[in-house]
């Protein structure tokens, strides 16, 4: 039965692949979408599984199902075909230290930042181009709220056409009401963005941040900072990022789910922007 699920959405995608008309839908994941997600990383090339964290099937489908019940998944669609998926959520306060330290390698064991590999100013100037500038400087963790930006994947078929960037657009903009209500009860002052990279998307960088997929994120993360400013009452205007990276490794795991001792070389990314308009 599920060979002739994936034999029918498989023929949507081809069908759709040649049909530039064909735009898709951005939606929140439900759990009608977990086989084909999973379906997608259980047949996912090498290649594109060098940059994906991959848990192995025994625990897979598992925990991209809590993950969707978290709404923390979104998924771009064609008719009843998934052709793109995004994780991004709000990082709650337990784990935070657990993310900073241990995946994006940004803080050391006693809550302190470590001293990133490079550091920059970004300034965003309508919309899409991105300059960048020294210095930069590293948010205070107890004014900052943190988005976790994790795993994405385009069908092949699909990408080159801007898709993961609307996603992204979209998972953001869908959680605005709760940033600016947190950043505003909270007197947070400062929202920032975390991502990591694996080397080979960073292979063209010769220690500039816009030779690697940063120069793509950024102003989509801008977008969004620009329309968090409008909801404070700011008007839109040149949008100034700062941006670190750290040395870490992407997560890899044995048949079992047991977490090996050596990861995937890369560096943890945060992105962040303060608010001026929040006193």
């Amino acid at each position: 039965m599920k060979s002739m699920i994936y034999g029918f959405i498989a023929a949507i995608i081809l069908f759709a692949s040649f049909s530039y008309a064909m735009q898709p839908d951005y939606r929140q994941a439900t759990e009608k979408d977990v086989d084909q997600i999973d379906h997608f990383l259980a047949t996912i090339d090498a290649k594109d599984a060098k940059n994906l964290v991959i848990l192995p099937d025994s625990m897979r489908k598992t925990k991209l199902l809590e993950a969707i019940q978290k709404n923390r998944f979104f998924v771009a669609s064609i008719k009843e075909a998934v052709i793109a998926f995004k994780k991004l959520f709000p990082i709650t306060d337990e784990e935070l230290p657990k993310t900073l330290n241990g995946e994006l390698c940004a803080i050391d064991e006693d809550g302190h930042y470590r001293a990133p590999a490079l550091a920059a100013s970004l300034r965003i100037h309508d919309g899409t181009r991105v300059d960048t500038a020294r210095p930069t400087h590293l948010p205070p963790l107890d004014q900052s709220m943190f988005i976790y930006d994790g795993t994405d994947y385009t069908h092949p078929n699909f990408r080159h056409r801007g898709i993961n960037g609307e996603l992204t657009a979209y998972a953001l903009k869908s959680l605005r009401d709760y940033v600016v209500k947190t950043l505003r009860d909270q007197k947070k002052n400062t929202l920032c963005l975390l991502y990591g990279l694996v080397t080979n998307d960073d292979a063209k960088d010769a220690g500039d941040l816009l030779k690697t997929r940063t120069k793509d994120i950024a102003p989509v993360f801008g977008a969004e900072v620009a329309g968090i400013r409008a909801a404070f009452g700011r008007s839109a205007g040149p949008i100034n990022l700062d941006c670190a990276r750290f040395p870490a490794s992407k997560p890899e795991f044995d048949k079992d789910g047991n977490l090996l001792p050596d990861g995937t070389p890369g560096y943890g990314y945060l992105l962040s922007h303060t608010f001026q308009e929040i006193k």
